[in-house]
């Protein structure tokens, strides 16, 4: 059972151009017809059979589902020659292709697997499809119940290692800097976008807008042709600098001593710029303790992971949460907890994300962030480290980074102490590393200020104080909310009727008696003006719904004559 470079390179290249494909229950990937898709097992069983050299198109009966795998004893062997482990780390490093299951009761739909060969990850999942990292789940996902590996070593024949194929899209590589460069590329090209480093729907419109405009398939994904028409080329994961170089010169200054090339620092400044400021980094002592405990943790930005992946007596828990980002993110108890912030603070929607998913903490923008929640939140002496750098004490500061041990020095001090001396000799220059790598959108700069306008409507008072910019675009906002709502409930939208009905019951955004008051007039003139939004409400008071009862009564004291109607009609008078 050998595994040789071409079948790994072969299979590579079979993947490829089927990420993004549908999830199909059952379904099987095609040799003809790449936008076809399938389900987890099947996308599995075809990465092995090719890296065994016997593909055969379609399902077939080896390891054709993911009970295929789920009786097999550890130490045992399972379809293709795959041997069953007890844990991910005991799959070898040489392995030709890594497998991980989760067995869910009854299998089917309820359970999952997913594999990597030779670093790339596939998998084929309900709601992302087929998918390579880091969309995919990494085979030590917590996720993962059981675990097995096609053994290797991969034999090398000859055949070249194919460069890496960078592919931008939601369900592809969907953040980071490779993003944030096709957002800056795109905005050239008159997009508008907030070049934030994630793929999200308005930069999957640009994309499809450019490819509309540019002859290119238009998929929504930025692939070789799509990023070659941008001129943008990514190479090995090195990403493009579009950095100031005055800037990658300070930050090389900071950061002495450092291995890091201009390509990836200049990759690093918007991530590490939004997470200086994120925490509170706004004065040249908080500086030169910020950065020179980064460089410090990270050798000099080297590192965005531990290099130990396992050691004696590690659990599962230190393992598969072991130190990420600059100041090194340990232990599930702390990503949840820094997923927590993210949210709060707005930054991701699911609270859990990085429990889920630990190995997004290795991205530079949440590895950043990450040493941005530990400086304010964790260590020692939570909440307190931007105290002792105000008060110059480098020593307390490296103290609650490093492990607080009364009477003896932090591991590291000497270089803590050097680094943070070359800070403080950098001066207030540090500063400027924490302001915005491209330039602030004017509409942008005038809604984050104070400044104020009169009003412009017909019946302001001459007394009428003035109003700020962001003021105005709320207002603007709840006005145009409020008239698609009571649009949509007029054309008989149940969902606009029942949300509008949940305002007037005091159980909407705004809970004050005069915002009910004023939801309840709105639903008592749209049930006057339509009668399905009269019939809404019947029906909804009949199931005992209380506010439905009472606005039907108001309207009965105010124009019972609708009412009459209403009735009449349900009985064809």
């Amino acid at each position: 059972m050998t595994v040789t470079r071409a079948n790994v390179e072969a299979t590579k290249a079979y993947i490829r151009p089927r990420l993004g494909d549908t999830y199909v229950y059952g379904g099987a990937l095609s040799p003809t017809n790449v936008k076809q898709g399938t389900d987890c097992s099947e996308a599995v069983q075809t990465v092995c059979e090719m890296a065994l050299g016997r593909y055969v198109p379609g399902r077939q009966a080896e390891g054709a589902t993911t009970e295929s795998y789920r009786y097999i004893d550890i130490g045992g062997v399972g379809p293709f020659g795959t041997i069953r482990v007890a844990r991910p780390q005991d799959i070898p490093a040489n392995a030709a292709v890594k497998i991980a299951l989760h067995h869910g009761p009854g299998g089917g739909a309820n359970s999952h697997m997913w594999c990597e060969i030779d670093g790339m990850r596939v998998e084929s999942g309900g709601s992302k499809g087929l998918v390579t990292q880091p969309s995919a789940l990494a085979i030590d996902n917590p996720y993962a119940t059981a675990w097995c590996y096609l053994p290797g070593p991969i034999v090398e024949d000859g055949t070249p290692v194919a460069p890496e194929v960078v592919i931008l899209g939601r369900n592809y590589e969907a953040y980071g800097d490779r993003v944030r460069q096709l957002q800056v590329a795109l905005n050239a090209a008159g997009a508008g976008l907030d070049a934030d480093g994630e793929f999200g729907p308005r930069t999957e419109q640009a994309v499809m807008a450019y490819q509309r405009g540019h002859g290119l398939e238009v998929d929504g994904v930025a692939g070789p042709a799509t990023l070659g028409a941008l001129g943008l080329k990514f190479g090995a994961g090195t990403p493009v600098s579009t950095a100031p170089a005055d800037a990658i010169a300070l930050l090389r200054r900071v950061m002495t001593p450092t291995e890091m090339s201009n390509a990836v620092l200049s990759g690093y400044l918007p991530h590490l710029a939004e997470a200086t400021r994120a925490a509170q980094i706004n004065t040249l002592n908080r500086a030169a303790a910020w950065y020179s405990q980064l460089g410090h943790e990270s050798a000099g930005l080297r590192y965005m992971a531990e290099i130990q992946t396992n050691g004696p007596g590690w659990s599962d828990d230190r393992r598969i949460y072991r130190g990420r980002g600059p100041i090194q993110l340990t232990w599930s108890s702390n990503y949840r907890k820094f997923g927590q912030w993210c949210a709060a603070q707005g930054y991701v929607t699911d609270p859990e994300l990085f429990v889920k998913q630990p190995e997004l903490v290795e991205q530079p923008r949440w590895g950043f962030l990450a040493a941005s929640w530990y400086w304010l939140n964790a260590g020692p002496r939570p909440g307190q480290i931007n105290a002792f750098a105000d008060a110059g004490d480098i020593l307390a500061v490296s103290r609650c980074v490093n492990g607080w041990v009364d009477d003896e020095m932090p591991i590291g001090w000497a270089d803590r102490r050097t680094r943070y001396l070359n800070c403080m000799a950098i001066g207030d220059q540090l500063l400027a590393l924490a302001q915005p790598t491209t330039p602030t959108d004017p509409i942008e700069e005038l809604l984050m200020s104070d400044e104020t306008t009169d009003s412009w409507s017909l019946f302001a008072e001459p007394v009428e104080p003035a109003i700020p910019y962001k003021n105005m675009v709320k207002a603007i906002d709840a006005r145009e909310h409020e008239r698609d709502t009571k649009e949509d409930a007029a054309a008989g939208s149940t969902a606009a009727m029942a949300k509008i009905l949940r305002a007037a019951a005091g159980q909407g955004k705004f809970r004050d008696p005069e915002s009910i008051a004023r939801a309840r007039r709105i639903l008592v003139k749209l049930a006057i003006d339509n009668p399905t939004v009269l019939t809404f409400l019947g029906t909804t008071a009949a199931a005992g719904d209380a506010t439905a009862r009472s606005v039907i009564e108001q309207i009965q004291a105010a124009n019972p004559a609708v009412l009459t109607a209403a009735i009449n009609s349900q009985k064809g008078i």
